[in-house]
């Protein structure tokens, strides 16, 4: 006691005078005197004051609100301001028969917000909340795991655990690594995140079989293991794997009872299975007997699954912290058939289409399964008809639903029957199906077909504790159970004394029931009706009852029911004989059916699931659990296909935790499986978050490129072999020709030199069939998937053609090399007045840099002075050569083109600098631009160029840095469509980007490459953390790439342009004479101006049928 009022001295909250005084002994007198006194007085008064305040009713708008963060927090850690606001109404108006406005609740919110008794964040869709409370137990939680890192010996060691593991060669190694992490670990919590389907129990019986036997070997006390499972499902599977075990709402109802205490667990492994199922509360509460008891555990679960109906996520939050020795278990071992696996691994990649597609993909089930031929051949059942009549198609399709698939369930045999688990995701849904089952069953004669006797059943309401403190979730019929066996059944609702008429249904004694008097610790409401049962009905009980012997979950047989009594027997042949008039005898349900909820954690070889493909709790994570349970066949009924994928697609139910909703995290999709995915689903074809069609054309192109010879030819018939060589198959007679590229980058492009047509083969196909470009994309993947059809044979030379440049191409490289060696360096000559002109940059020599005084121009037929800039690849070899056409006085010279490029350009760029800062790379569009930054270049940046936007498409950035910088005039960066590609390219590649541009404005050019360069260092100080602002252009750039876009027939047009601005050469074929007459035609389609070539794309697009 002394040491009591020590520590209660020092505490803040301190014994009164009053609690002192009478402490020290009974008779108080001689304590008395005028100092006490006051102290006495005061005490009372502080007292009395405190119990009037309670008595006194607070503002309505602070009730409103009180209760609303009190009801809403309890289901959820981080929740919405709309939320909050509905809630706050629904008490006004149900309880106190009045109203609040919003702007009163957001006032009330933001002064509790001050008092720091609750926080917000704003995101897109308005504020959201979270409380004090919530986010400091989430942070306990944390602390609590953290604090058992490297706290206990392990159970094994590594040797031992790997010479137990190698006898188990039937284990995946997803199994192994978690058996070894649980026997090998050193710390007090472990997690294993498992998918459906893993084998985590098998994993937990070999892991606790390993720890008995080292154990053992060490002479150790013997570790107790106990299982723990939020359902009666799961823990019915640990038990049947030999592991002891309960529910985690039963252990810590004892702890918190005083009926066990912590002590106990000293030397217990806890193994918590469907840990993503629990809640705040109770892994603040678990965590807090593991760690007062120095116990062990395991936490095993799945994010992706159902999450907890109350408050938190903490599974999830623990294993995206990743601060906990975690291992991921990823070998699905339950799905026995490869259509069913991949319909799991595309709901657990988020895939909805692609999952569907899998579902219909298998066969029937076989016959062997049936008493009667099945209806439905198919696995996915849609009873929508669209008649043109919505609001009557929906309903005859709603109605038709539950009777088609109950008359599938019935069409089975007995023993497929019993080995098929149907879901519903309602009660109403369930009872409705259980009505069309029983039903059928009688008429088969396997229930009997006399009547049925009526017995009390009890499914739960659902109130939160917040609820059941007011008036609002009871009713006239409704039943109160406030402990094990007291149940009070409403008689009447009293709302002006805010009071129940009740009686106890066990002593008939009638009473009053007071909401706002009761803790509601324990108290549960509940709905009662009666429902029909017979001799062999089959039932689920619900509440584990220590007294009947009855565990909670338990599949049941009734094998005789009257007026009195109910006899039930379960799968072991014991029966329970029950008093049907007792409440205690009323927690069944029908098991002919059961929610996903009811589901998670079983297995069963075949599923039926009903999804009403509108409804509030379609979603899916219940996809996932409808999907997984099944390990032979699943068939999905449903009344609208399409209104169900669109319900998979955007209702997630993804809780978000209060660290989380402060700290606004958001953690993308991840893609755990290398599955076949719909091409709308693959990331492949995906540009901020969107289906992009191009994107997917332009890889049927790709795909179809193999077949450019057989292709053409079935398209466009026999070559003209006269006018066809080795890089070219020429169709067509005189001017009327078709050519089609065979060699090099652009193998399988096509130009129609009567029509103007061309492009990849999708355009071919286009243009040949007379066909718009989805019909051609629809072809192309017919074609692609039955080659036979279309007599398409692969070239086996195709990857050796794909790296052989054309013959023309190839002389031009040879006659642009030749040029570059044959020049000089650019010091005193116009090629360095040019440089100095146009970059305030005085350069004499560059190894990229030459000048020529005769190159030739095929405009003028002669030869002109010229800058030469040579494009290289990796390896420091020239590709190609970019020529700048000169006067003799340094300026540009007056011809149709002011630059040309030689050669193979395509993947390489002209390098200009090689720096040492890390992590940075910059790419100028122009060597101008490039060459102006390198006067300025305050951070020995590494620097290249190319020579026009459309080159960043195509560039190698192997040997770029981590950031990439790209610098231009905004002319050159003012098409979105081609910065969006350009920014997916290279974040797909692995980097992050930037845009420095700069308007002309009428600033002269040179004026512009400085201005750009002083940004672009400006850009990097802050890249490197030396100003803690981002530029305008990340910012800008940021927001476009985070700003989700639906694709559009222009946006679909202006990206499948790709695959037309990379222009081929369609000239004739080069001579032994003069190569440089030969550059006329090769020009014609390969060397335009950029504002000649963007006017060409924008014709060619015009033409596309979309």
């Amino acid at each position: 006691q002394q040491k009591l009022e020590a520590q209660m001295g020092k505490s803040s909250i301190q014994p009164s005078t009053m609690a002192r005084v009478l402490a020290s002994t009974g008779d108080i007198s001689k304590f008395i005197n005028s100092q006490t006194q006051q102290s006495l007085y005061h005490d009372v008064g502080v007292a009395v004051q405190s119990l009037l305040h309670q008595q006194a009713d607070k503002p309505l708008i602070e009730q409103a609100v009180m209760f609303a963060l009190n009801h809403v927090s309890e289901q959820k850690a981080g929740f919405k301001h709309e939320d909050l606001v509905m809630e706050a109404i629904r008490f006004a108006m149900d309880e106190k028969g009045t109203t609040v406005l919003e702007p009163e609740i957001k006032a009330h919110l933001h002064q509790l917000k001050a008092q720091d008794s609750v926080l917000s964040a704003d995101y897109q869709d308005g504020t959201r909340w979270t409380t004090r409370e919530a986010l400091e137990t989430e942070q306990r939680i944390l602390n609590h795991l953290e604090a058992g890192k490297g706290a206990v010996s392990a159970f094994a060691t590594p040797q031992q655990a790997d010479t137990y593991l190698a006898q188990q060669a039937w284990m995946t190694d997803g199994q192994k690594d978690g058996v070894r992490l649980i026997a090998t670990t050193n710390d007090q919590y472990t997690i294993v995140q498992g998918f459906a389907g893993v084998g985590k129990s098998t994993m937990l019986e070999q892991g606790t079989l390993l720890i008995e036997q080292a154990q053992a070997i060490q002479k150790n006390t013997p570790i107790t293991v106990l299982g723990l499972a939020p359902t009666h499902a799961a823990v019915n599977e640990l038990k049947e794997k030999g592991i002891p075990a309960q529910t985690t709402q039963s252990l810590l109802k004892d702890v918190m009872t005083g009926d066990t205490l912590p002590e106990k667990y000293a030397n217990t492994l806890f193994l918590l299975d469907e840990s993503s199922m629990a809640s705040n509360a109770q892994f603040d509460a678990f965590t807090t007997l593991v760690n007062n008891s120095g116990a062990r555990a395991t936490f095993l679960g799945d994010i992706y699954q159902l999450q907890s109906k109350e408050a938190g996520k903490p599974f999830e939050l623990a294993y995206r912290t990743k601060n906990i020795e975690t291992v991921v278990m990823k070998d699905i071992k339950r799905q026995q058939t490869p259509e069913l696996l991949s319909a799991v691994k595309q709901v657990i990649n988020r895939h909805p289409e692609s999952t569907l597609a899998a579902v219909k993909a298998q066969s029937p089930l076989d016959n062997q399964h049936y008493h009667q031929p099945s209806m439905h051949t198919d696995t996915v059942i849609s009873t929508y008809i669209n008649t043109g009549q919505p609001s009557e198609d929906h309903q005859q399709a709603k109605d038709k639903l539950y009777d088609l698939a109950a008359k599938e369930y019935l069409s089975r045999t007995p023993e497929s029957r019993d080995n098929t688990l149907m879901i519903a995701y309602s009660n109403r849904e369930r009872d409705l199906l259980a009505k069309l089952i029983r039903r059928g069953l009688k008429a088969m004669g396997d229930l009997p077909s006399g009547s049925d006797t009526s017995v009390t059943r009890l499914r739960g309401v659902g109130a939160t504790k917040e609820e059941l403190k007011t008036m609002m979730p009871y009713q006239k019929g409704l039943i109160i159970n406030t402990g094990r066996d007291t149940y009070l059944q409403i008689d009447k609702v009293d709302r002006q004394h805010a009071l129940l008429n009740v009686t106890d249904l066990d002593s008939g004694k009638v009473t009053t029931f007071i909401p706002a008097k009761h803790d509601h610790k324990m108290t549960t409401l509940w709905s009662s009706s009666q429902q029909p049962l017979t001799e062999g009905d089959k039932i689920t009980w619900r509440k584990t009852d220590r007294e009947l012997a009855l565990q909670g979950n338990t599949e049941l047989t009734v094998s005789k029911v009257n007026t009195q009594t109910m006899t039930v027997t379960g799968k072991d042949g014991q029966a329970v004989t029950l008093p049907v008039s007792d409440m205690k005898s009323s927690h069944w349900d029908y098991r002919y059916t059961k929610t996903a909820d009811m589901a998670q954690g079983a297995t069963v070889n075949n599923v039926i699931s009903v999804i009403s493909a509108n409804a509030k709790l379609t979603n899916i994570r219940r996809a996932y659990i409808d999907i997984s349970r099944a390990s032979q066949h699943a068939m999905i009924f449903t009344d609208n296909e399409k209104s169900l994928m669109n319900s998979w697609l955007n209702h997630h139910d993804n809780n978000t935790s209060a660290i989380e909703t402060i700290n606004k995290t958001h953690y993308p999709n991840e893609r755990h499986f290398n599955t076949t995915d719909l091409p709308n689903e693959n990331p492949k074809y995906q540009q901020d978050g969107h289906f992009k069609l191009s994107l997917y054309a332009k890889d049927l192109g790709n795909q179809l490129t193999p077949y450019t010879e057989s292709l053409a030819i079935s398209l466009l018939g026999q070559p003209n072999n006269s006018k066809s060589d080795k890089d070219y198959l020429a169709f067509g007679r005189g001017q009327s020709q078709t050519k089609i590229s065979l060699t090099g980058e652009y193998r399988g492009y096509f130009r129609d030199w009567t029509t103007g047509d061309k492009g990849n083969m999708i355009n071919l196909i286009m243009a040949a069939k007379s066909i718009s470009f989805r019909e051609a994309i629809t072809l192309a993947e017919t074609m692609l998937t039955h080659p036979e059809q279309y007599d398409l044979i692969k070239n086996e030379k195709h990857a050796t053609l794909l790296t052989t440049l054309p013959v023309q191409v190839s002389e031009l490289k040879e006659r642009a090399i030749n040029y570059f060696e044959q020049g000089v360096e650019i010091k005193d000559t116009p090629a360095s007045t040019y440089i100095n002109n146009n970059t305030y940059h005085d350069i004499e020599r560059h190894a990229a840099l030459r000048y020529h005084d005769n190159v030739y121009s095929s405009e003028t037929k002669s030869t002109h002075p010229a800058l030469l800039t040579s494009l290289t690849n990796n390896k420091g070899d020239i590709e190609a050569v970019e020529i700048t056409y000169l006067t003799p006085q340094g300026d540009i010279a007056n011809l149709n083109t002011q630059k040309r490029l030689m050669g193979n350009k395509s993947g390489h760029a002209m390098v200009l600098n090689e720096g040492t800062l890390p992590n940075i790379s910059v790419i100028a569009i122009g060597v101008e631009n490039g060459i102006a930054l390198m006067g300025a270049n305050q951070h020995d940046v590494d620097i290249i160029a190319v020579n026009n936007p459309h080159d960043l498409r195509t560039v190698n950035t192997q040997t770029l840095r981590e950031h990439i910088i790209i610098m231009a005039s905004d002319s050159q960066l003012s098409n979105q469509s081609l910065i969006n590609d350009i920014t997916h390219k290279l974040t797909e590649q692995g980097h992050s980007i930037s845009l420095v541009a700069e308007a002309l404005n009428g600033l002269l050019p040179q004026d512009i490459g400085i201005i750009i360069s002083d940004k672009v260092n400006d850009d990097i100080t802050q890249l490197k953390g030396e100003h803690h602002t981002q530029t305008n252009a990340i910012d800008q750039l940021a927001k476009d790439i985070n700003t989700p876009s639906l694709p559009d027939n222009k946006d679909i047009e202006s990206s499948h342009s790709d695959t037309d601005k990379k222009d081929i050469t369609y000239g004739e074929i080069l001579t032994n004479k003069e190569a440089d007459h030969a550059i006329d035609d090769y020009e014609q389609s390969n060397h335009q101006t950029e504002k000649d070539h963007e006017r060409v794309i924008e014709k060619e697009l015009g033409d596309f049928s979309i």
